[in-house]
């Protein structure tokens, strides 16, 4: 089974770090052949399935091979705790590049579905709201005991462009904002390992606040219900 569905059935080797339901990648593909066919129900679930949890919409810092670079240290000299962290890391980097270019085939979709009310304008912050950044990038200089131009890494999580996709959310007031809205209010928290590779913890990254503030906006509003026709032009 591939690490990204491993992750997303729940059964990675970092408990917690991306929780999903299994198969994801087989239920995408599906909706994806639903929806490129025109079947608006896939359309549809497409969409349900880049809320159906917290996904990192950001491109990778760097690659595959340049995350893996720190095996190649001296084992004698590297702690086997910190080969064991990189390991892992580069588990989460496979994972990264493999769903960023399936974030890209799902924009495509979603944008040329006909009459999709998801634009080219729009749809980078549809996947802000329902996702986070995931860095994994260069923590060399902390340390000494590797060749020289051989990673180190650090992971760490931002959320600052899901709070800023919110606040646009709100002040757009259409039938699109309120479908997006009510996902938001079900945006699930989620743990992942972050630090650098000699002391990496593990950490909650917590929604509450964007949760509130999508209910404070759907009050506002007069508490308008979901309704999946919102998400075409009339």
């Amino acid at each position: 089974m591939k690490f990204l569905d491993r992750i997303f059935s729940g059964k990675s080797g970092a408990p917690g770090a991306f929780r999903q339901t299994g198969g994801w990648t087989r239920k995408v593909r599906a909706q994806l052949d639903r929806a490129k066919s025109g079947d608006k129900q896939g359309y549809i679930e497409l969409i349900n399935l880049v809320f159906e949890n917290p996904l990192p919409v950001n491109n990778p810092d760097m690659n595959l091979s340049e995350v893996t670079r720190l095996l190649s240290c001296n084992p004698r000299f590297t702690p086997a705790a910190e080969i064991k962290a990189v390991e892992m890391a580069g588990e989460y980097q496979e994972y990264h590049e493999e769903l960023s270019g399936l974030v890209a085939e799902m924009k495509k979709a979603l944008v040329g579905f006909p009459s999709s009310g998801i634009s080219g304008g729009n749809v980078d912050t549809i996947f802000q709201l329902a996702g986070y950044e995931l860095h994994i990038s260069n923590s060399s200089s902390l340390h000494s005991h590797c060749e020289h131009n051989v990673h180190h890494l650090n992971i760490s999580v931002e959320t600052s462009k899901s709070r800023a996709a919110l606040d646009q959310l709100r002040a757009e007031k259409s039938p699109l904002s309120t479908n997006l809205l009510h996902k938001i209010q079900n945006k699930h928290d989620f743990t992942i390992k972050t630090g650098t590779c000699t002391s990496y913890s593990e950490e909650k990254i917590n929604f509450s606040g964007e949760r509130e503030r999508a209910r404070a906006e759907l009050q506002q509003r007069g508490n308008p219900p979901y309704n999946p026709e919102n998400y075409f032009m009339k």
